[in-house]
């Protein structure tokens, strides 16, 4: 599986710090366990933000699938977004796309807005809506060209 990923998906992407991690069983969690550097989460979003084309114009997924991704399956019902296709979707914002990491750790795409987004660090639960209302009010701001 690590080879595939690394082969298929994060070298393609240009992801070149990516490293996937698996539970002890040897399985890959796919919401979890990558590890890479803010630069290559970005470019993991502009994969998307693309429609599956890498920064170099190679396709890397099927044409269509960021839009799959996008439609909508499920409200979740403990906070103020939407699941989509294993992407978590900003109501705010339709189309959008995001990852949502441990300790609110975010990659957001906004394909409309030609925006990827990423934040690392450490955020609280308590700072959690704190760092969501910043996030969509740049989103907001951007929109409207200020």
């Amino acid at each position: 599986m690590e080879t595939f990923l690394r082969d298929r998906l994060f070298l393609p992407a240009g992801m070149t710090s990516a490293v996937p991690k698996f539970d002890d069983a040897g399985t890959f969690i796919g919401s979890s366990y990558v590890y890479a550097t803010a630069r290559d989460f970005a470019r993991f979003g502009e994969l998307y933000r693309n429609d599956g084309v890498a920064a170099d114009g190679i396709r890397v997924l099927p044409a269509g699938w960021s839009a799959h991704a996008a439609t909508f399956t499920a409200d979740d019902p403990d906070g103020p977004f939407s699941y989509g296709a294993h992407w978590w979707l900003w109501p705010d914002f339709p189309g959008s796309l995001a990852c949502h990491g441990y300790e609110y750790q975010r990659t957001v795409v906004l394909p409309d807005r030609e925006m990827v987004v990423v934040h690392l660090g450490v955020t609280t639960d308590e700072g959690a809506d704190e760092l969501h209302e910043h996030l969509r009010t740049m989103f907001l701001s951007a929109n409207n060209g200020a």
